[in-house]
């Protein structure tokens, strides 16, 4: 063997061991961007049930209104009284620190969990979650507990209209 020969399969290996490498830091690239989007997730998940220092809440102490007087579970039953929907789900409202963007889903208890949340599985996947048909959801139900955290701004609660069309008593958006 010459050097040429030598020097060509010096080159071929060194060309391989590049393409390799540099495959390699595209895969590592796509798996930072997608924690990058779980960590901003769970930071917007994370705002969404701190209460906001900005706003006054119903249950404030200080509350001059003339709920102010009630107590938590008669402020609770006058909100069930005022917004109706289904009892079995009820939408979260979201926002992202990213790109600004705005909405309500369904509260779940499996959103963003790698193996179960569609949602988690990252930029560039094709699977496009519809939180209603996933057969994975674990809904939160409309509870006492989870009015008062709407109420007391650790959360924004909207309501899902009702499936069946004689229960719908027309709905109600409270953005509190």
């Amino acid at each position: 063997m010459n050097d040429d020969d030598s020097s060509d399969e010096r080159r071929r290996t060194l060309a391989e061991q590049t393409a390799r490498e540099e495959q390699h830091i595209s895969e590592i690239d796509a798996e930072l961007e997608h924690r990058r989007a779980l960590v901003s997730s769970f930071k917007e998940q994370l705002a969404a049930i701190e209460p906001r220092a900005d706003r006054p809440t119903a249950l404030d102490e200080g509350a001059t209104s003339t709920t102010a007087t009630l107590s938590s579970e008669e402020k609770v039953r006058m909100f069930r009284s005022l917004f109706r929907g289904r009892e079995d789900v009820f939408a979260r409202r979201w926002e992202s620190s990213r790109t600004g963007k705005a909405g309500y889903s369904p509260a779940c208890a499996n959103e963003w969990d790698p193996v179960l949340c569609g949602k988690a599985r990252g930029p560039g996947s094709s699977v496009k979650t519809n939180c209603l048909e996933c057969c994975q959801h674990a809904f939160f139900r409309v509870t006492d507990e989870e009015i008062e955290k709407h109420l007391k701004g650790f959360q924004v609660m909207g309501a899902m209209a009702a499936r069946v069309r004689a229960l719908n008593q027309g709905t109600a958006h409270d953005h509190a």
